[in-house]
């Protein structure tokens, strides 16, 4: 749940990203050498709120949907 909270508010607060801009900032408490596994998660992070209907995905981009 913590690491779902820094993906939402990291949508919020750019609107929109892809995966390689939202992952440093999500992940920033783990090794960079780390960051190429962590992207499978956020990505099943990004893909829940899509089926949340908060995000909508637009090719490798995600925006955020809530206002």
């Amino acid at each position: 749940m913590q690491r779902e909270a820094k993906v939402v508010a990291a949508l919020a607060r750019r609107r929109s990203a892809t995966l390689d801009e939202l992952l440093p900032e999500v992940y920033d408490d783990v090794p960079a050498s780390l960051h190429e596994w962590a992207r499978y998660s956020l990505l099943a992070h990004v893909i829940k709120l899509v089926d949340d209907g908060r995000v909508r995905q637009s090719g490798d981009t995600y925006l955020w949907l809530d206002a």
